[in-house]
């Protein structure tokens, strides 16, 4: 439950500061169709404005569940880590943090990076019998058919 208010917290201050840079350049270019010291009490007083944060607020509230998954695959964590790291190196993800039981992959670009949100990391746990893969959910599903060839399933 902390991870998930986390990464919805992480979304919601993402979009506001988009929609202040949108604002500024809306300002700048004199397409706004109120004045600048007017702009925080249109958008928190009238009911379009309402209507816009309120919609952040709840596009934050669901991005965790919409945007991340799990995955589990029948490997072995120790036995099968070659395989793993190669198979995220042929997708653009080098190991970052590594243990006994977990394993956390990260896009090695930083231009990859920045276009994740710096959501990019892909942890695998192990419980014996299954590695579990947890991330964004467009990365685990283009890597998961990558993942199978390696481990040759």
């Amino acid at each position: 439950m902390k991870i998930y208010l986390i990464r919805s917290a992480r979304y919601l201050l993402r979009m506001i500061i988009i929609l202040s840079v949108v604002f500024a350049l809306m300002s700048l270019t004199n397409t706004l169709n109120v004045k600048s010291g007017q702009l925080l009490e249109a958008l928190f007083l009238s009911r379009r404005g309402l209507i816009l944060v309120g919609l952040l607020l709840a596009l934050a509230a669901i991005y965790p569940r919409l945007s991340f998954t799990r995955i589990d695959l029948r490997a072995d964590l120790k036995a099968d880590r070659e395989a793993l790291v190669n198979a995220f190196a042929s997708y653009g993800y080098i190991p970052t943090k590594e243990s006994d039981a977990c394993m956390v992959f990260r896009a090695a670009k930083p231009i990859k990076r920045l276009l994740l949100q710096y959501d990019d990391a892909i942890t695998i746990t192990s419980d014996g019998r299954f590695i579990t893969l947890e991330g964004l959910k467009k990365e685990l599903y283009r890597i998961e058919p990558r993942l199978n060839a390696f481990l040759g399933r």
